[in-house]
């Protein structure tokens, strides 16, 4: 471990204060408990000690949700059903604005369920990366899967039309190292599209320390609008936006972990019927949020600068 007060990725500062001691992992138990610290200036939230690139896959138990190939935990098949259509929907966004061909690279793929989202929409040269191999059959969907992370691994230059972070950034130990990487193998006119939890947002102030976006101790940074925004445009992107948004996936992880605050430590991922009721439920509380960028989960956009780009960006 590294001690991270050192200087802010997004603005440089040199000067932090501890906002929560010994976070706990509420979601999956992981023996693994960081002290939380706030950048002074900009405010970044990160773990008080920055892990070692070897120490990640130590955050990712077995039963990590996402690595799942069907995201169905027990008998949920609501929710497994509510993650696929939020694919589908994001895939469409992504190829109104691509059109019907691209090379897309999406760091994080886990089971790959994005990328067989999107290679319904068009003739796509998919790529997908993430720290762990789960055993899935890319090659059968169609998918060039790596297995590492983006900043030891070879891509070549301006090659990929775009690269999707989606709830990514916030898992990486140095974002700003990162952010510069993606900048140099997206094409001149290429696109981030990405989703992160929000630091100033409703659903935190109102939790605390059992917000889901925390989701210790696999969240290294947590950012919000206005520090996110100043490490883009430092690592060179332009047309940096954040879409509005009805996911409420952090309502219901908080809830989630409020519930189990007292609980023995037997509890794992396994979520409930209710899980996915609060999601829906509590749509429409996270769009009007969002419209005001106070909601727990934020997208956003950006592009690599090109004079020459003809792509429409809305």
């Amino acid at each position: 471990m590294t001690d991270c007060k050192k200087k802010c990725p997004c603005c440089g500062s040199a000067e932090f204060v501890l906002l929560f001691d010994e976070m706990l992992d509420y979601e999956y138990r992981v023996p693994i408990c960081p002290s939380l610290i706030e950048c002074c200036s900009c405010g970044l939230i990160r773990h008080d000690k920055i892990p070692d690139m070897r120490e990640l896959n130590r955050f990712y138990p077995k039963d990590y949700l996402v690595h799942i190939e069907s995201f169905r935990v027990g008998s949920n098949m609501l929710f497994e059903m509510l993650k696929k259509i939020l694919y589908k929907l994001r895939a469409n966004k992504i190829h109104k604005i691509l059109g019907s061909q691209g090379s897309v690279l999406d760091v994080g793929c886990a089971n790959g369920a994005f990328l067989r989202s999107l290679k319904l929409y068009g003739q796509y040269e998919l790529h997908g990366l993430d720290i762990k191999n789960t055993g899935i059959d890319f090659k059968e969907y169609g998918i060039i899967f790596r297995e590492g992370v983006l900043e030891e691994l070879e891509y070549p230059k301006n090659h990929f039309d775009a690269v999707v972070l989606d709830n990514l950034l916030e898992h990486v130990p140095e974002p700003k190292i990162f952010m510069d990487r993606v900048f140099s193998i997206l094409k001149p006119g290429g696109y981030v599209f990405g989703t992160t939890p929000n630091f100033e947002s409703l659903d935190r102030y109102l939790f605390g320390r059992y917000w889901g976006g925390f989701h210790m101790p696999r969240h290294i940074s947590v950012f919000n609008p206005q520090n996110l925004r100043i490490l883009l445009d430092a690592s060179g992107f332009a047309d940096i936006r954040f879409p509005i948004t009805a996911n409420a996936g952090n309502w219901a992880v908080s809830i989630q972990n409020y519930l189990r605050r007292s609980s023995d430590g037997k509890q794992s991922s396994r979520r409930g019927l209710y899980f996915p009721i609060i999601g829906m439920l509590l749509g429409p509380v996270a769009l009007v949020a969002s419209i005001f960028r106070i909601n727990g989960v934020m997208d956003f956009t950006c592009r690599k600068p090109n004079e020459l780009a003809n792509m429409s960006y809305k």
